[in-house]
């Protein structure tokens, strides 16, 4: 869930990966269900409205081309939408701030070039790691680690913040990976760390390579 406070109003509105339209009334109804719960009576005079947010697989933000002679993409369009938060806004801005200089200096062919240098990779890297982030056990190992360790909150909440992109926030993991292991050991109660650890075997392979040197693909 989120929201936007206005100078007369309140948005309030619901994200889901399952952006399916069968879903559609499913989650208006949640979303309603919730107003009504924190804010009595006002389900009741709200209008419904929402759009899809594309999601791009790591190689279609790669190789879709987003200009050329007379016309370029920016934003929603060109791909450039944060797949685990779903932050669109500031990659249009940024997008459009880069094509307004490569037209201002006649460079339109740098743009494409000019995106994937600033935080195209970053978007890359977080399409290869969205198929792993939001499966229940991960989240609930990221929740627990983050009510132990300073260390893993920090980390966690750059990663959904923004300030610690895609890139380095395995590096930083690693690096900080035996004080955040200490906080676990003497931190956590008897029942958290039955959890984690009970969340860790159930984890597939795969997620391992989250947190090794190579590259996911």
């Amino acid at each position: 869930l989120w929201a936007f406070p206005r100078v007369d109003s309140l948005a309030i509105g619901i994200a889901s990966k399952h952006g399916k339209r069968k879903n559609y009334k499913v989650m208006k109804e949640r979303l309603l269900r919730f107003i009504e719960r924190y804010y009595p009576g006002m389900s009741k005079t709200i209008s419904v409205r929402g759009a899809y947010i594309p999601f791009f697989s790591a190689k279609d933000i790669q190789d879709m081309p987003i200009c050329s002679r007379n016309w370029a993409l920016i934003g929603d369009a060109a791909s450039f939408v944060e797949p685990i938060s779903g932050e669109g806004i500031y990659y249009t801005i940024y997008s459009a701030e880069i094509l307004a200089q490569c037209i201002l200096e006649k460079e339109l062919a740098l743009y494409q070039q000019l995106c994937m240098k600033h935080f195209g990779k970053n978007l890359v890297k977080a399409s290869q790691v969205f198929k792993y982030f939001y499966q229940a056990e991960f989240m609930e190992i990221m929740i627990q680690m983050a009510e132990v360790s300073l260390l893993a909150r920090r980390i966690i909440s750059g990663m959904i913040s923004g300030s610690l992109d895609y890139l380095s926030w395995k590096s930083r993991f690693r690096k900080e990976f035996f004080k955040i292991l200490g906080d676990f050991i003497f931190n956590a109660n008897i029942t958290i760390k039955k959890e984690i650890v009970t969340n860790l075997f159930k984890l597939s392979p795969k997620y391992y390579g989250l947190f090794s040197r190579n590259k996911i693909s």
